[in-house]
Formats: structure tokens, sequence, C-alpha cells
């Protein structure tokens, strides 16, 4: 019961900051917040077994799930304390928000050749011991802002090779413990929309591996656009 409040309290801010500055706070009401977020939260809650189609070793550090290459085409129910999760190589093409609330624990997801197509706000919230996440070889388009969010323990985010065009502003959140982004061969629009994903590549730039391969759909790198040009684009 405990950690249900605690998680319950935490999600429950973020979701109110969010709606708060982008919502008539006057229309939404606080209680209907809260009951929408205690719903969310207590269904992911619910103790959930090894999957028929996947293998799961049990060991100290929690379970260890592998789910690669079953044709899967969506995230199936999972044990609470899973650890590692291996969904490489189905079919999944959604993940709705709030799709891995239940796993605290995590800290190593694979979704690798997969056909996902977008990454929607809060699909990662509540993965706050995450390490590593692999999304390469999707089909993946837009990053939307909030994606990767309060994710303070991840080191490695993989996103290459897939279709990404656009990352919204505050896609990547506070990620303090980033040393590595791949986002090679992705077809980047580096038009004034760029801006907000440049200046946080630019924050970064003592940092080689975070995103130094992202490049433009013409091949330019995103790191070398000129800021004269970007700043312009801010103004406007």
């Amino acid at each position: 019961m405990m950690r249900i409040l605690g998680v319950f309290e935490n999600v429950s801010k973020v979701v109110w900051k969010v709606l708060n500055k982008r919502c008539n706070m006057n229309i939404i009401s606080m209680d209907i917040i809260l009951i929408f977020v205690f719903a969310v939260i207590c269904a992911g809650l619910v103790e959930g077994t090894c999957p028929s189609t996947c293998s799961c070793v049990d060991n100290s550090s929690g379970s260890h799930v592998n789910c690669n290459s079953k044709y899967l085409g969506r995230i199936p129910t999972l044990p609470n304390d899973t650890y590692h999760l291996n969904l490489h190589n189905n079919n999944i093409s959604t993940i709705k928000a709030f799709a891995f609330m239940n796993l605290p624990s995590l800290r190593n997801l694979n979704l690798n050749n997969n056909k996902l197509r977008s990454l929607v706000s809060y699909t990662f919230i509540n993965l706050t011991n995450l390490n590593a996440l692999y999304l390469q070889s999707n089909k993946i388009q837009l990053l939307e802002r909030n994606t990767f969010i309060n994710m303070t323990k991840v080191f490695y985010i993989y996103l290459q090779g897939n279709n990404i065009s656009d990352i919204e502003e505050h896609a990547l959140g506070n990620l303090t413990s980033l040393t590595l982004l791949r986002l090679t061969a992705n077809p980047l629009n580096c038009d004034c929309s760029i801006f907000a994903f440049w200046s946080w590549l630019i924050e970064r730039s003592s940092k080689y591996y975070i995103g130094s391969s992202a490049t433009c759909s013409n091949g330019t790198l995103v790191k070398s656009l000129q800021s004269a040009v970007l700043d312009t684009c801010h103004r406007k």
C-alpha cells in the first residue's frame, strides 16, 4: 500500500503540473485528475505473472523476461519485479501511456525491431531505475513531449534506424545520467522545429556520444547547424 501511495503522489504531481500549463484548470478539476491517476496506477500495480508465450527466470535481482520473436502485437502483462525485459523482434506497433507503470524495478528494456510508429507522452513514466532502452530498427516518426521523463538513471538510449523526423520540445526530459544517445539513420527535419532539440544537444556538446550522429534529412549533422540561423527561428 505504501508503494501505491508513493507512486500515486509522484505521478499526480507530474500530471497536475503538465495540465496546469496546457489546460484550463477551471474545467479540469484536481479531483478528477487524482481519481484518473489513481485508477491507472491501481490497474497497473496488479501482480502479474510470466506471460505464457515468454520465458522467465527469477533471481535475486528480479524476473528476467524473454519474449524475443514471439509475434506479440502488444505489451503483455508482466511480473511486477521484472528486472530485464526482452521484446525484441515482435509486431508491437503502439505502446500506450503508462504502459510500464507497474515495473519500477526494470533496468533493461529491449524493443528493437518492432513496428512502433510513435512514442506518446508518458510512455516510460515510472521507469526511474531504467539503465538502458533499446528502440532501434522500428518505424518511429515522432518523439512527443514528455516521452522520456523522470528517467534519471538511464545511461543508454538507442534510436538508430527509425524514421524520426520530429522531436518535440521536452521530449527528452531530465536525463541526468545519460551518456549515450544514438540517432543514426533518422531523417530529422532541420527547419525551425529542430530548435529545441538542437539547443538540448548543444548544452551537452561536451558529451560526444549524446546525439553526435543525429543528421538532418539532407545529411547535415544537427550539431553543425548554425546558431545564428536557429536563434532567428526562436525569435519568430
